[in-house]
């Protein structure tokens, strides 16, 4: 599996803000609409005077986005950070990861390459950062920020995905023992330990 990566967000807008914290989240959200990541990215760099505002700003940017076929797209370095979850600075120790999701309110089934895709990507990040939790956009909303709720990523099979982060037979291509363990805080949230 491979991550591609597409600089344009970065070159047109930002490549995000040095990091203040150790990265320790992976925070998952779905896109709430789009058929492909190709076309969320041409809408992203079409002018729009908000929206551009806000990713020079660094606002409602990601660092990954994963497509229905599982194609995973890099779109900032995960070194940097940026703001994509609603809670402000504690984004700065956070990754974002998109999955896209062809229905406006998240309600859309994930496929099952988007699943495999973003276990492959967890497990990678698990690998380089001392990630402690994985958690949905509306978990950080809800118990982070205590600013309202989000259905997102909405229809997102938690118990499916924290299964596929256990099967180390379809992810040997890693070549990396799964040195941590899951348990669910709550089933929008998983807790890492290693």
């Amino acid at each position: 599996m491979n991550i591609q990566q597409d600089l344009r967000l970065r070159e047109k807008y930002t490549e995000g803000f040095a990091r203040t914290k150790p990265v320790k989240y992976i925070t998952v959200h779905g896109t709430g609409g789009g058929s492909s990541a190709a076309r969320l990215l041409k809408w992203m760099l079409k002018p729009g005077k908000q929206r551009e505002d806000w990713y020079r700003r660094g606002i409602a940017l990601f660092h990954y986005i994963i497509d229905r076929d599982g194609s995973i797209i890099e779109l900032i370095d995960p070194d940097k950070w940026v703001y994509h979850a609603s809670v402000g600075k504690w984004d700065a120790g956070s990754i974002g990861i998109e999955l896209m999701n062809p229905k406006g309110d998240n309600s859309g089934d994930y496929t099952s390459m988007q699943y495999r895709a973003l276990t492959f990507l967890s497990k990678e990040l698990i690998g380089k950062y001392p990630i402690e939790k994985i958690y949905s956009h509306k978990y950080a909303k809800e118990v982070i920020a205590k600013r309202g709720s989000k259905n997102c990523p909405g229809n997102f099979n938690w118990r499916k995905f924290s299964k596929e982060l256990y099967n180390k037979e379809s992810f040997q291509e890693l070549n990396k023992e799964s040195n941590f363990k899951i348990k669910h805080e709550r089933t929008d949230c998983l807790i890492v330990t290693h």
